[in-house]
């Protein structure tokens, strides 16, 4: 699982290095957006007592594509959670992935994450709607504002346990396009 994990984190130091074909300076991070997700959870399996609450710090490249309004992009996140696990520990589970965000009609949108979630591999989902047509394009805001459900899967949530466990909540986002 070690070696999962150096993977996951090479890839994340790639994206974060990898640079569009532009001019120096703040024009060549043109197409990054970083974005907070801010997670309250209200569902949770048996490893659990209560529903995790926590945070994701998600990057998205302006690598992908775009057709007919159907965008396309890949990204990495990074984010921390709190709960209590049913033996009355804390459980703090450490969430780390790759994936990609697709986006409909700057409307609707979608993203997955694959990698390291608690111990083991595991899954981060968030979909939902997007504000961009209301902040970026009527109001002209560097902002986004997204608005959904967000939901994980831990293949091992901790060292020792074998079980997997999910959980899932209300999530919102605001990204920062640079």
């Amino acid at each position: 699982m070690k070696r999962i994990s150096y993977i996951l984190l090479v890839t994340l130091c790639m994206i974060l290095v990898m640079q569009p074909v532009s001019g120096q300076g703040m024009a060549a991070l043109e197409g990054y957006d970083v974005g907070v997700t801010g997670s309250l959870g209200f569902i949770n399996g048996a490893f659990m007592t209560n529903a995790p609450v926590g945070a994701s710090v998600v990057i998205g490249t302006p690598f992908g594509y775009n057709v007919q309004g159907f965008d396309l992009t890949f990204s990495a996140a990074i984010g921390g959670y709190s709960a209590e696990s049913g033996d009355g520990n804390t459980y703090a589970p450490i969430v780390l992935g790759v994936g990609a965000n697709a986006t409909i009609k700057e409307m609707v949108f979608a993203e997955t994450h694959l990698g390291l979630v608690g111990a083991g591999f595991g899954f981060r989902g968030f979909a939902g709607v997007s504000l961009e047509r209301l902040m970026k394009k009527s109001m002209n805001l560097p902002v986004n504002i997204l608005i959904g459900g967000e939901g994980f899967l831990a293949l091992k949530p901790n060292a020792d346990s074998d079980n997997s466990t999910y959980w899932g909540g209300l999530g919102i986002r605001i990204d920062y396009s640079l």
